[in-house]
């Protein structure tokens, strides 16, 4: 998790698969409406979540790797008390990459969908034929 201070105001970003992001998203996250250009003369709408989705599921079949970006506005008092217990977790002896883990996910949730990224891994070969293979095997 990472924060960003903007006009007084704070932020949290993160970034996750985008089933982490999705199950951390606000209620009415999922009905946040965008605009889809269906044509050059038509738009519909669907939800943030959705285009979203689409997009990602486009960018696995091309075999990128795929990362969603959310974030949350987050109050000082909040973020102060969280900073002291995650300043505790970065500090500890023993079990730090859980407890910082476990510390950002405190704040990770009502989240706002930002968008998702799909970027290509020269190391991984054959992922479009195994996603398309699990697909048709009926795992999403």
């Amino acid at each position: 998790c990472s924060f960003r201070e903007h006009d007084d105001r704070i932020f949290l970003y993160t970034k996750g698969a985008d089933t982490a992001i999705y199950s951390a998203l606000a209620k009415g996250q999922k009905t946040v409406a965008c605009r889809k250009r269906e044509s050059v003369s038509s738009e519909t709408t669907e939800s943030r979540s959705e285009a979203t989705q689409r997009h990602l599921d486009m960018y696995a079949r091309q075999g990128l790797r795929t990362l969603c970006m959310a974030r949350r506005e987050v109050s000082a008092d909040e973020y102060h008390a969280w900073l002291e217990e995650h300043e505790v977790a970065e500090s500890a002896l023993t079990n730090r990459e859980q407890l910082v883990q476990v510390s950002c996910s405190r704040l990770e949730r009502d989240l706002e969908l930002l968008g998702a990224t799909g970027i290509e891994d020269r190391l991984q070969d054959n992922v479009p034929e195994t996603i398309d293979a699990l697909r048709q095997a009926g795992i999403h």
